[in-house]
């Protein structure tokens, strides 16, 4: 239903199941000459989850999953310009409410099931049930646009333009208090491709450039009784901006259809240029600057040993690495405090993947891999 030029036409389905769980959608594309244009809306509950225990012997030290809600609504237009060029542009807005359950006895373990925990006696009258918290909101708005130019001999050309506005929103009354975050990321990617063809060789170049720049911000709140009225105070915020700028070159040599040799290298610059916070006095705790440099290379050899079919065996190496995000390096904090250190100043990741693998096909419908 996301692809309009491709099905148009009004699609729709509702579905029900266990766990008081219903899922509901419509979505309607639409061709007029060079423009397509499509809407998908949906919306999908369930009240809870069978729980998973791991080993059986371990105690899992998770928030229990809940009741869990989602509305998602797209819309995209596809507007073929000329035989070569072609505009896109996509919004997507959705919902997200699921439960945050902060503690569940053993005895709930057994059955799987949260949705009816019995309420548990702290003392000293003081009544609460174990799932005590408010839910965790998640809004998403998500806006790509792609202009696409095929030129034949002279290749191919990719813009696309990327904005992603993430807002997350914890309520509750346990110790981590209230929590507001927003992220807004955006971007311009550049991607060229080619294929040239030379006798008995083939080859696929790509080279591109992604460029993107995004700002975090959390403030955190805490409630406190003050004369036995509840009141929200200002515990922590925390904010940072990040910028991130790449290079990459891939390339695929095949020789006969048969033997494939993959080469790829990627360069990439990020940059945390402005991490702030401050405590509940609004005090500046902590104002420091990430600067990293990384790079990552893989090659592959593969051999197409049956050409009718496809049939192939293939050798990958990989250098990669991963930066880390803002919510893996943001300190939420504990028991009403401030977050000290706000940050937890992570080092990029780094790892090296091998992999042999063969996918050989019985038929043109079935086959069988092994990785």
């Amino acid at each position: 239903p996301k692809r309009p030029r491709q099905n148009p036409g009004t699609f729709w389905g509702a579905e029900m199941g266990s766990w008081q769980s219903d899922r509901e959608w419509v979505a309607s594309n639409m061709v007029c000459g060079p423009v397509a244009a499509g809407i998908f809306a949906g919306r999908y509950f369930t009240e809870g989850f069978r729980l998973y225990q791991g080993n059986g012997l371990d105690e899992e030290f998770l928030p229990r999953p809940g009741p869990w809600m989602l509305y998602n609504v797209q819309g995209s237009i596809n507007w073929k310009i000329t035989p070569n060029l072609t505009f896109e542009i996509s919004q997507l807005l959705s919902d997200r409410r699921n439960g945050n359950a902060t503690y569940v006895q053993e005895p709930q373990w057994g059955t799987r099931d949260t949705r009816d925990v019995a309420v548990f006696d702290y003392g000293w009258g003081m009544r609460l049930s174990p799932v005590w918290d408010g839910p965790t909101e998640l809004w998403d708005a998500v806006t790509i646009a792609r202009l696409i130019y095929s030129g034949d001999r002279l290749g191919n050309f990719e813009a696309i333009y990327s904005y992603r506005r993430a807002d997350q929103r914890i309520t509750g009354i346990s110790w981590l208090g209230l929590s507001d975050q927003r992220w807004i990321d955006q971007g311009i990617s550049l991607r060229y491709y080619r294929t040239d063809t030379f006798s008995v060789i083939t080859n696929e170049l790509t080279v591109g450039s992604d460029l993107w720049d995004g700002r975090f911000g959390r403030e955190s709140r805490q409630i406190v009784q003050t004369y036995g009225t509840n009141a929200v105070e200002h515990q922590a915020e925390q904010s940072g901006y990040r910028e991130s700028l790449s290079y990459y070159v891939m390339s695929q040599t095949r020789f006969w259809d048969r033997l494939y040799v993959d080469l790829g290298y990627r360069l990439e610059n990020y940059d945390l240029p402005d991490l702030y916070a401050n405590n509940a006095a609004r005090v500046v705790t902590n104002a420091k600057r990430i600067d990293r440099k990384k790079s990552a290379s893989q090659w592959s050899v593969g051999l197409v040993y049956d050409k009718e079919l496809g049939s192939s065996m293939y050798y990958k190496h990989s250098r990669m690495y991963r930066f880390p995000e803002f919510y893996d390096m943001v300190n939420l904090g504990v028991f009403g405090l401030s977050p000290d250190p706000p940050f937890w100043l992570l080092d990029p990741e780094e790892g090296t993947l091998e992999e042999v693998g063969i996918r050989h096909w019985l038929n043109r419908n079935i086959y069988a891999g092994l990785t």
